[in-house]
């Protein structure tokens, strides 16, 4: 699949059967923070990114952000097994959107 996502419309309906949640917070957080940083390559994000840590347990993250050769791998969790049961961690991060968008390099 990689190399063949154009957009980000795209990239969430190829990805959205792994973000399902009543409460749509990995869908939410593509829509108000990835889609918008700018340069970030939707083909360069992976959903539920599957890894093993230390104590060779296999996990999952909600996003992987990969690439070699633009140097950059980061991983995001945004609220850990929390929100499958705590949604208000998630409601007072929203409104901090604007907030995060306008962090960005000054012109």
């Amino acid at each position: 699949m990689k190399g063949d996502i154009h957009d980000w419309a795209e990239w969430k309906s190829v990805n959205a059967h792994k973000m399902k949640h009543p409460a749509d917070f990995e869908q939410r957080f593509v829509d108000l923070i990835l889609a918008k940083v700018p340069g970030l390559d939707p083909d360069d994000v992976s959903a539920q990114y599957e890894f093993v840590d230390d104590t060779g347990r296999h996990r999952r993250i909600d996003f992987a952000i990969r690439n070699a050769a633009k140097g950059y791998d980061l991983m995001i969790e945004l609220d850990g097994a929390s929100k499958d049961t705590d949604t208000l961690k998630w409601r007072r991060l929203i409104p901090l959107a604007p907030v995060i968008q306008d962090i960005g390099p000054s012109s």
